[in-house]
Parts: structure tokens; sequence; C-alpha cells
């Protein structure tokens, strides 16, 4: 699956430079958006923080909202959000994580739901 989605995934820091210079060079030929150039963490940024318009400012958000994913949480734990959040669908993982990521990188401390905490 990273080979697919992300084959630099262990070697990133949450954004690929070089996979959103590629994504630029596609997108700028065919002269409109074809292709992404996201990672597996920004991949899962806009699954659980972002819409999935195609557009140049989510694109904007999203790489410092990963950068800090990636800074925070190991690369054994966003691949194991990403498969639960895009493979099997995980609402309660999706809860969770955005209440820890609320937490700790905006400073909105709010108590876990009871959902969360069953998850758990």
């Amino acid at each position: 699956m990273i080979v697919v989605e992300d084959r630099e995934y262990y070697q990133h820091f949450g954004i690929s430079p070089k996979g959103m210079l590629r994504a630029a060079i596609v997108n700028a030929r065919a002269g409109r958006f074809v292709q992404g150039g996201s990672t597996l963490t920004q991949q899962l940024i806009k699954n659980f923080y972002l819409s999935s318009d195609r557009t140049l400012s989510r694109k904007l958000l999203e790489l410092p909202m990963a950068l800090a994913m990636d800074f925070r949480y190991s690369k054994d734990e966003i691949l194991e959000a990403y498969l639960n959040e895009v493979y099997l669908g995980s609402q309660a993982s999706e809860l969770c994580m955005a209440l820890d990521w609320r937490a700790n990188f905006i400073s909105v401390v709010q108590p876990l739901s009871s959902n969360c905490i069953r998850w758990l």
C-alpha cells in the first residue's frame, strides 16, 4: 500500500516537495488539476479536517498541518490512523485523533466523549 500511495513515506517529513513539483508540472501541462502529489500524511489531514476540493487554498492549509502532524506523531501512528480512516473507515479513531490534535496543536482542551472513551 505504501509503495502505491507514498513510496517515500518513511523518508519525508509529512510533505513531499518532489511529489508536489511533479504534480504541479503534470497539472500545468493538463491545464487543470489531474494529479495531487499528496503524501499519506496530507491525505489523512484532508480526510480528517479539510474538504476534498481540489484547490490551491486547501493544499496550502494542508501543508503546515501535515508538517505538524508528522512532528507530533510517529510514522507508524500516522500510518495506523490512515489505514483506519481510508481502508476501514473507523469513525471512532477519527474522533479520538481529532480531539488529541486539538488538545496538542490548537490548545483547546476538550474532554473525551463517551464514544471515544469506549473505543479506547
